[in-house]
């Protein structure tokens, strides 16, 4: 179907570290890493890198078995995520981004007892971010580029 709502989970280290360290330590594999480089006043460097892990995208109106997925490999991990953390003064987020159709059934959002313990222990952030669409916007907007291309 078209209008379906979706959903991923995945799991965001973000400091001032090498990836390849953050990988060694852990002993996984990233599904993704940036390095952003800000010149400031062209004399001063500001870098930020990012780690990425877990990517779920199994979709399921309770997302919690996403959450319960991300983190699935990560929760034998404390003590090195925590090592981590206070080694490189860096953040961790649990990040949730869900697309939502108006009148669709409105996704779960509830963690369990396990994903709460975790990011508690590691001092990780839960981060969630639902974009709303609307059907007939987009119908629209389809319908207004196709008749540019006629």
């Amino acid at each position: 179907m078209l209008w379906k709502n979706s959903c991923y989970t995945y799991f965001r280290i973000i400091g001032k570290f090498k990836t390849e360290e953050i990988t060694k330590k852990l002993g996984l594999k990233p599904c993704k890493t940036l390095k952003y480089v800000d010149k400031l006043n062209n004399t001063t460097n500001k870098s930020l890198t990012i780690w990425d892990y877990g990517v779920c995208r199994k979709y399921d109106v309770d997302v919690t078995e996403q959450m319960e997925k991300t983190i699935e490999l990560l929760k034998d991990k404390t003590e090195i995520l925590n090592q981590i953390r206070q080694e490189y003064k860096c953040v961790m987020v649990l990040e949730i981004i869900s697309t939502v159709y108006v009148n669709e059934i409105v996704p779960n959002f509830s963690p369990s007892i396990a994903v709460v313990k975790f990011c508690h222990d590691t001092r990780t952030r839960i981060n969630m971010k639902m974009v709303v669409k609307e059907k007939h916007v987009i119908v629209a907007f389809l319908k207004k580029l196709v008749n540019k291309k006629t």
